[in-house]
């Protein structure tokens, strides 16, 4: 191949990485090739090596600082058709200058440019993982010191949740990084305002050559750029032979199988054979279709090895848990627990790489992943034939990208995951309907114990009792860790579908539900009135995510015509479901706890509630209960509640309930954070007013849960016996409202004469209780537009 070169002018690191400079073409990226050897320029324990690290460094910030040009000679190397540029020399100082750019564009929080994001390592694929996820996920503290949380820039790296504890074990250019931004942080940590001389003033320099063919293929012509790319490869190839003298360096997992298989091979050798010829062959095969890096580009790669490596790693947790003899289960590395798993010390270690093969195996057989978990599993409800998740329904394909590296994946994807590998390893090679409802009760357990119950320390019984759960002949009375409150109720779903298995496909649909979660003890077990309610459960909630807001709200004040439907959570607090479908669905699923009162108010308005029109039903429930509690002078807290929607605007669906007619909604659960005055709230809805004094903060006096009239400077408030107004003497309207008062019979304070007081008229029950005889929200509203029409009349 002949070749030429093709010289550039003076060039900064990001002019060869941006667009237009004087090159034939410009270059897209920057990539560190297989077989280039490892950064060299931060490693430790090299006297020659530290002074050159120190004096390049010393360099590039003298010249930053003074604004004094350095130049670093020729970088050259090939281009590929797609304009890939890979380093023959230079690849030292590409990637100091590389990490010299990350840090100041961090330390003076510029945006990464895209153009720094052009350069990438492909030496190791840990190596490429750790400069991406420097690049998208790591924002340093720089405080760094013997008295802060991180000594070092390193230190804090190695601290992120992405950051693999292999990596300063396997990979010398993760380690030889790390060196380097500790060098760079402790002499530019002073520093300020170097950014635009980095970037625009071209100080740092040097000249790219790009080694080539005299004819550079068209980009239409993929025969023609395969052939000037073998071309170039196969040069580029045989001068890094000459230059490095070494060879292809192993991935991480290769580095990991060479250890694991030296280990099973001791406990039995034929298998161990097995193990990794299937590793190269079968396994490999079976996960190449599933490798789709267009998922998730950044931060996670889903090469084969890394794909590889998250099953295993999750068989290998797996295998821990179910270890009672492993303590720290989840504190080891993957050699410390590979020596744990399948070591000669382990008695079961045999045992373990038969699952190791069993779960790798298993999947041989079931044809297409994708097809075969979507007849499992779905995103929507099916009438039992399939099993609803919130998330992907693939979980194979789920595990090996985002096992162990993302939030994605949850102790819920881990133990259905595990729950289908369990009937797999058995010889299954297709889920029945049967394992359908094993699998299902699981998901049940699961989801109503994600709290305090499923913790990694727990795991060992909880597989237990998955696998109690998915092969005893009936459901473990008393199975272990997982809520054994919900675990009744299993019980007794288990003993209704065999009674009456016609209704089994509602019970799934209602189990699926988004409200219930498994959990549908709500509308009880009683055959006479499963149907009806499950089907008006699912009817009146059909279109509650186009209208969440009407739907809670109109789900509160019909219950309120019902009864007492409150859970005490404790002292003065109450839950009742508020504007959020989340906060009505904790209080569906403890129906069952003694401090609860929704399921027989609930169970009443699903028994009274008409199958169609539901709707103009409730409107006109609520208008009837309203219109007699009128009739008889009763204005209790069931009266206001059912009447006036603002009572359910709470995000938490918490009320703090000093007394009928003191009550508060909070919008967190501590009354220390922002909350309403719950009648407060009603006038507001009727008559207007202030958006942002309503608000109230903490422990408060009642006459700061107010309602300020900004448009005649009148404020409104409540406390249980009286309606309180108050305007300033030097108001426009002040003389106008005293009139109004004095007229209407209010009372003026005594000490504030800007304060007058309405008695509210109330009623004595026979239980020795003071109501309300009258509607306090319209005797304020009435007063209110009196002053408004006494204005206008002045006017």
């Amino acid at each position: 191949m002949e070749s030429n070169i093709i010289k550039t002018e003076r060039a900064s690191l990001l002019d060869i990485l941006g667009d237009g400079h004087a090159l034939v073409k410009p270059i897209k990226k920057i990539e560190i090739p297989i077989i280039q050897r490892d950064y060299a320029q931060g490693r430790k324990g090299d006297e020659h090596i530290t002074q050159v690290r120190k004096n390049f460094i010393d360099s590039l910030y003298n010249a930053l600082i003074n604004e004094e040009s350095i130049d670093l000679d020729y970088i050259y190397g090939y281009c590929t058709s797609d304009r890939t540029f890979i380093p023959l020399d230079g690849q030292q100082r590409l990637t100091t200058l590389f990490l010299l750019h990350w840090y100041i564009a961090k330390h003076e929080k510029v945006e990464i440019p895209e153009s720094l994001k052009k350069f990438s390592y492909e030496t190791r694929a840990s190596s490429r993982d750790f400069i991406n996820k420097l690049l998208s996920l790591f924002n340093p503290s720089f405080s760094y010191g013997k008295d802060k949380k991180y000594e070092s820039i390193s230190d804090e790296i190695l601290d992120q949740y992405w950051s693999e504890r292999h990596w300063t074990q396997t990979d010398p250019t993760i380690k030889s990084i790390l060196v380097m931004l500790d060098t760079i942080d402790k002499k530019f940590s002073s520093t300020s305002d170097l950014w635009n001389k980095l970037t625009d003033k071209k100080i740092i320099y040097f000249y790219l050559l790009i080694l080539g063919d005299d004819f550079i293929p068209d980009d239409n012509d993929q025969r023609m750029k395969d052939d000037y790319d073998n071309r170039i490869l196969s040069l580029s190839e045989d001068i890094y032979v000459k230059m490095n003298a070494r060879g292809k360096e192993l991935t991480p997992f290769e580095h990991f199988k060479a250890y694991l298989e030296g280990l099973i091979s001791q406990v039995d050798e034929d298998l161990s054979k097995s193990i990794f010829k299937k590793f190269d062959t079968d396994w490999s095969d079976l996960f190449l279709p599933l490798l789709d890096e267009d998922v998730e580009p950044e931060p996670i790669k889903h090469s084969l090895d890394n794909c590889l490596f998250r099953y295993y790693r999750f068989i290998a947790q797996i295998l821990a848990f179910k270890d009672s003899s492993i303590r720290n289960k989840d504190s080891y590395n993957d050699f410390d627990l590979a020596d744990k798993l399948f070591s000669k010390q382990n008695e079961s270690a045999k045992q373990n790489a038969q699952v190791l093969y069993d779960c790798f195996g298993c999947w041989e057989n079931v044809g297409e992943i994708d097809i075969f978990f979507t007849s499992i599993f779905s995103n929507n409800t099916s009438g039992g034939k399939r099993i609803r998740l919130n998330t992907d329904v693939n979980l194979f394909t789920k595990a090996i990208w985002y096992y162990n590296v993302s939030n994605r994946w949850n102790y819920t994807d881990t133990l259905l995951l595990w729950s289908v590998v369990a009937f797999l390893t058995r010889g299954n090679q297709q889920i029945s309907l049967e394992d359908k409802r094993r699998i299902r009760q699981v998901r049940n357990m699961v989801w109503n114990s994600l709290g305090n119950e499923i913790r990694t320390e727990s795991m060992t019984e909880i597989l237990e009792s998955v696998e109690s759960i998915l092969f005893s002949e009936s459901f473990p009375s008393n199975p272990k860790v997982l809520n054994r409150r919900f675990a009744n109720e299993e019980i007794e779903k288990e003993n209704f579908v065999i009674q009456y298995p016609d209704l089994y496909p509602l019970l799934c649909d209602l189990e699926d539900h988004e409200l219930l979660s498994g959990r549908i003890g709500i509308v009880g077990f009683d055959f006479d009135s499963f149907e009806k309610r499950a089907n008006k459960f699912i009817n009146y909630f059909a279109n509650s995510q186009m209208d969440e807001n009407n739907t809670t709200k109109a789900l509160g004040r019909i219950l309120s015509t019902y009864g007492d439907f409150s859970e005490h959570i404790k002292n003065d607090r109450y839950k009742m479901g508020g504007r959020l479908l989340k906060n009505w669905s904790e209080l569906f699923m403890n129906y069952d706890r003694d401090n609860s009162t929704i399921k027989q108010v609930f169970c009443f308005a699903l028994d009274e509630m008409k199958s169609s029109a539901i709707n103009e039903w409730i409107k006109e429930k609520i208008e009837l209960f309203v219109s007699n509690r009128t009739d008889d002078l009763y204005f209790d807290w069931r009266y206001y509640f059912a009447k006036y929607p603002e009572a359910f605007e709470g995000k938490s669906g918490i009320y703090v309930w000093e007394n009928d007619y003191n009550v508060r909604m909070l919008d967190s659960k501590q009354l220390n954070g922002y909350h309403r005055d719950v009648y407060i709230e009603m006038l507001f809805g009727q008559i207007g007013g202030s958006e942002n004094n309503r608000w109230i903060y903490g422990y408060t006096n009642i006459e700061d849960r107010k309602l300020e009239l900004d448009n005649i400077k009148l404020v409104v408030y409540f406390n249980e016996d009286h309606v309180f107004f108050r305007m300033k003497r030097n108001t426009k309207y002040y003389n106008l409202f005293e009139e109004v008062c004095e007229k209407d019979g209010l009372i003026v304070d005594e000490v504030d004469h800007c304060l007058w007081s309405k008695p509210i008229k109330k009623r004595l029950t026979s239980d020795g209780r003071n109501y309300d005889s009258e509607d306090r929200i319209l005797v304020a509203k009435k007063f209110y537009l009196r002053i408004l029409e006494k204005i206008e009349s002045s006017n």
